[in-house]
């Protein structure tokens, strides 16, 4: 019966450290700007011309200093109703306002945005 007890708890450990792994897909080692290069060769560089356009940034060293709650945000310029509408695809949480959001669940909601929009809400950029 300790047996049993043990190896139970063994597996409940392991499997509570698996979920608490996923529910954070920004762990350490994680780069912002991974969901962005999982993508076609052709939308990361569009996709770079954008934050570059937007915030100055690059994927080495993204701008976090236009993060605002008065008008677009972040390394995209994300307006906040755009990023409510596409939060739940990205699977951000509702609670995080697109000016509290790490770049990764920028880059998150801003793929979302692109799968559902492709890139007109960047039109302006001159990018594509």
């Amino acid at each position: 019966m300790t047996r049993s007890i043990i190896r139970i708890s063994t597996t409940f450990a392991s499997l509570m450290l698996v979920v608490g792994l996923a529910a954070t897909p920004a762990s350490a080692g994680t780069r912002w700007f991974e969901p962005i290069v999982r993508l076609p060769l052709s939308t990361v560089r569009t996709f770079q011309c954008v934050i570059h356009h937007e915030s100055t940034s690059t994927f080495a060293h993204p701008n976090l200093g236009d993060n605002n709650r008065y008008g677009s945000s972040g390394i995209f310029q994300i307006e906040q109703g755009t990023w409510a509408a596409h939060q739940a695809a990205a699977h951000v949480p509702y609670s995080i306002h697109v000016w509290q959001a790490s770049p990764y669940q920028q880059s998150l909601v801003a793929v979302a945005i692109w799968r559902a929009d492709g890139f007109w809400p960047w039109h302006y950029d001159g990018c594509f």
